[in-house]
């Protein structure tokens, strides 16, 4: 597995939306559009060419901005196997400074399987 780490000012953006758009888990959080206008600038980790794609804090979020991403995590065209969710996780951890984050409901059975979380808690807004 290819996974590298790409600073926000190299990011395809068309490439990221196509990723997401075609994702078992994709969702309005992991567009490019969305987290520019949440966030404004984020670092990615990028498997092969966009076939996964994760978001990856440059800065503490402020608690709005979590609130408004309850979907994010990685993104795949691949099958999200609990191979594949690790090798970001583990680089997701060694690249963001340990912030705070949550992780979509895709990626939670495999973190808590492993005893990396205890339990997955979704949040939904009604």
């Amino acid at each position: 597995m290819d996974i590298r780490f790409v600073p926000f000012e190299e990011i395809d953006k068309n490439k990221w939306n196509g990723t997401v758009h075609f994702a078992r888990n994709g969702n309005v959080c992991g567009y490019y559009w969305y987290l520019r206008s949440v966030i404004k600038e984020w670092d990615a980790l990028i498997e092969g060419d966009y076939q996964s794609v994760m978001p990856l804090p440059r800065y503490e979020w402020p608690s709005f901005a979590l609130d408004l991403l309850t979907g994010i995590g990685l993104y795949s065209v691949n099958p999200l196997s609990e191979n594949r969710i690790l090798a970001f996780y583990n680089l997701w951890e060694k690249n963001s400074h340990h912030l705070s984050f949550s992780f979509n409901e895709f990626m939670s059975p495999a973190l808590v399987s492993k005893s990396i979380i205890h339990s997955y808690q979704p949040k939904f807004v009604l």
